[in-house]
């Protein structure tokens, strides 16, 4: 990013919680932590690294689903940046939806969300969309993968869209998952969004679930 061409690194934590409401619904809470480092851009403005704005999500599921489990609710955009670069210190919110369904090894779906914060010149209108797909493998181990693409509505209109890419390669009857450097989707232009795309892999033995995660930073 920038006239040097440095990479900026952010890593989001996002503890989901449900909880049971009564016999017919569930409540889900997914609170997303964004922790960003920032690197000098410009000879007058150095690198900045702190936290940027909390975004907690309430998600509203029956408890009993058919062949497609979903949910829907409101988010909140909570002005807890800890400086100008990493965000904007505007209340807001807006909708939220998941829907998820399971074929046979597979569990596939999408997180949908928009967001307001803000009026006037400083304010935030951006959506989220999160596809997700989880493969479960033999003896208890899976693989799944989850991209961050977004849209900023405020944003010109060469400059909006920021879609993850990543590249696999099967070697040796094993998945290498080759993640060294995610690689945005340039539609028309230059995109500058903070988007992690995250892969996870692990075992279920049980009722413990072991897991190894790794993030792949944005690089403009």
């Amino acid at each position: 990013m920038g006239p040097y061409g440095r990479t900026e690194n952010g890593l989001l934590i996002q503890p989901v919680i449900p909880f049971k409401l009564n016999e017919n619904w569930n409540l889900i809470t997914r609170t997303i932590v964004p922790v960003i480092y920032e690197p000098q851009v410009s000879p007058s403005q150095g690198s900045d690294f702190g936290l940027g704005n909390i975004n907690p999500q309430f998600f509203l599921s029956p408890a009993r689903s058919g062949q497609i489990i979903w949910g829907g609710g409101p988010q909140l955009w909570l002005p807890t940046a800890t400086s100008k670069s990493l965000g904007i210190n505007k209340f807001g919110g807006g909708p939220a939806v998941v829907a998820l369904t399971k074929r046979g090894h597979w569990l596939v779906g999408t997180l949908v969300g928009n967001v307001w914060a803000g009026t006037g010149g400083t304010h935030y209108n951006q959506m989220t969309i999160t596809p997700l797909v989880f493969y479960n493998m033999q003896k208890g181990w899976y693989v799944m993968y989850v991209a961050n693409m977004t849209a900023n509505w405020v944003g010109s209109a060469n400059d909006r869209w920021t879609v993850p890419l990543v590249l696999a390669r099967k070697m040796r009857r094993r998945l290498q998952l080759k993640m060294r450097r995610k690689t945005s989707l340039r539609i028309r232009s230059a995109c500058r969004s903070r988007t992690t795309p995250f892969s996870m892999w692990g075992r279920m033995d049980g009722q413990r679930m072991e897991c190894s995660s790794s993030l792949l930073f944005h690089s403009s």
